[in-house]
């Protein structure tokens, strides 16, 4: 006789299904930053998502499965800042235990932690991998700042911690969003303590 699915076993369903989901998201927003050269990124709020559903680890390997595609396909230094993807799925498991998430202001102050915690982490990536330089639109602020007179490490995180802010606390907004666009009935399926913590 078939026995029906318990609860952990439906969320590992859940998750299988999910993470190429929040892998798409990722890719497809971030393919379209970077062939517009924009000067953000865009490229973590399936990492963001997952993270707050299932926990860092499935946050981390939607974040890792993301750039390691990416890094194939349309921006190749990507792989270099899994690292910093893995962080931003902790980061958001924490904070989103804490009721980061909870309401606009929260969130705000939830990707201003986040901004900095992405800049420091990438920016040592950026100044001895690349040179200060990867490429994408933040590059030309670096550039510019150099040109002005800063030096290449206070341009990189210069350029980093300006751009990451405007960047994650977009992202952390978007991902409040769309998580209150989602019904609860659907929502509730999820199993996440991190959603009650945060009235979603």
């Amino acid at each position: 006789m078939q026995t029906a699915p318990t609860k952990n076993t439906s969320r590992t369903y859940l998750r299988m299904a999910f993470i190429p989901l929040a892998v798409g998201i990722n890719l497809g927003i971030s393919a379209l930053v970077q062939i517009l050269k924009l000067p953000v990124f865009l490229d973590s709020i399936g990492t963001i998502i997952t993270a707050l559903l299932f926990g860092w680890r499935s946050g981390a390997i939607v974040g890792v499965l993301s750039f390691a595609i990416s890094s194939v396909t349309v921006f190749p230094p990507a792989i270099y800042f899994s690292g910093t993807q893995i962080c931003i799925a902790i980061y958001v498991q924490i904070v989103g235990g804490f009721g980061g998430f909870k309401n606009v202001f929260r969130t705000f102050v939830s990707g201003i932690g986040l901004a900095i915690v992405a800049a420091l982490v990438s920016a040592p990536v950026i100044y001895f991998l690349f040179g200060g330089i990867t490429g994408n639109g933040i590059s030309i602020f670096t550039l510019y700042l150099q040109a002005h007179g800063f030096s290449k490490g206070a341009s990189v995180i210069t350029s980093g911690i300006t751009a990451e802010m405007i960047d994650k606390v977009a992202q952390c907004l978007i991902t409040l969003f769309i998580l209150k666009s989602i019904p609860a009935s659907l929502l509730k399926n999820f199993y996440s303590d991190r959603l009650k913590k945060n009235n979603l």
